[in-house]
């Protein structure tokens, strides 16, 4: 596997960052302490590979909401420390305090800037291009505190009162929530189709010296839905009821028997720290032949693993001994590993006539 690295590194001088579009003096919280610069680094499943999943291949499309947080060695809750918008994380840095414990959050987007929703943005009289969902935030913009869409930075903003509003489902104090992502045409959609997101945490880091790295391991949220038809279906139509938080709803023809999709999921953080993540989708089909009658199987509800695709099977058969005809489907999980195995629709009670 091929890793990208987001490093960190620490000593008592002025803050290297990488080129920037927009220009702020940071305001680090306390200078009056020990400093360490410490560069950030991401790696993990940046660069994996997983069919049918797209490989990720960096880009300047990308965009990276990082968010840090501290909290004293001496106990207390998580606070804002920095944060900012990158479409280049290669030259990161970032002054960290001594005394302190920190929690390093990273969420990317690939292909951000042609999928997240961005508008112009007016600051001290200039016009900047900002992205909303999810890297709105509390950004002090025009000498307000309100939530707005985020600017895109290349550096880091430090203070505790302007932050993102959520990164990968996580508040900078340590509480958590769903994350939905605002697409370009203003919809706001909580586990969008075709959307990559990638999530990183490092928790309670100490600073020790100069020149320390810390790797943030990324961990690519997204799982696959893969319908396919069998040899009954040449007649009439299949309509796909799809749902999870959002809808995904899809018809089949005879000259169209599959569908594929992935999606991103909705809580990155809980994702995360799971040890055996997945979701689940509610798929209801029914089958509508040429002659206006149709079936339907009742509503079930597959479960759906990070990095794999859940695939259903549609069967139609005959049942010789009720003389009823059924809708069969056979659903099973083919991970870019290996998976299990389900049959539905193997009794009449899973129907609806």
């Amino acid at each position: 596997m091929k890793f990208r690295h987001f490093v960190l590194a620490a000593v008592a001088t002025s803050l290297a960052f990488a080129s920037c579009q927009e220009k702020a003096t940071p305001e680090i919280p306390v200078q009056t302490q020990e400093t360490y610069t410490v560069k950030l680094a991401c790696a993990g499943e940046l660069d994996i590979t997983q069919v049918p999943l797209t490989r990720f291949t960096p880009d300047n499309k990308d965009l990276y909401a990082v968010q840090v947080s501290y909290k004293p060695n001496s106990g207390g809750s998580y606070k804002a420390y920095a944060y900012g918008l990158f479409d280049d994380i290669s030259n990161l840095t970032v002054e960290l305090l001594a005394d302190y414990k920190y929690r390093f959050a990273i969420e990317m987007i690939d292909d951000a800037k042609d999928i997240v929703y961005c508008d112009s943005i007016l600051i001290d009289t200039q016009h900047y291009l900002g992205y909303a969902e999810p890297f709105i935030g509390y950004n002090g913009y025009n000498a307000s505190t309100n939530k707005s869409i985020t600017k895109l930075m290349n550096e880091l903003v430090y203070s505790e009162n302007y932050h993102f509003q959520l990164v990968g489902g996580l508040f900078p104090d340590g509480g958590s929530t769903s994350s939905p992502i605002k697409l370009k045409n203003g919809s706001i959609v909580t586990d969008p189709k075709g959307v990559d997101r990638y999530f990183g945490l490092v928790q309670d880091y100490t600073p020790s010296e100069t020149g320390e790295e810390i790797s943030v391991f990324m961990k690519r949220m997204a799982y696959g839905l893969k319908v396919v038809a069998g040899d009954f279906f040449t007649e009439g139509k299949l309509v796909v009821k799809n749902k999870g938080v959002s809808s995904d709803d899809f018809t089949l023809t005879p000259d169209n028997k599959i569908y594929e999709a992935v999606y991103a999921y909705y809580y990155p953080c809980e994702w995360y720290t799971s040890q055996n993540p997945y979701t689940s989708r509610s798929i209801t089909i029914t089958w509508t032949k040429a002659d206006g009658t149709s079936v339907s199987l009742k509503t079930q509800s597959p479960s759906f693993h990070r990095l794999k695709q859940t695939i259903i099977n549609v069967e139609f058969y005959d049942d010789e001994n009720a003389g009823d005809t059924k809708l069969k489907m056979l659903y099973d999980e083919d991970p870019f590993t290996e998976g299990n195995s389900y049959t539905y629709g193997d009794d009449q009670g899973e129907y609806q006539w």
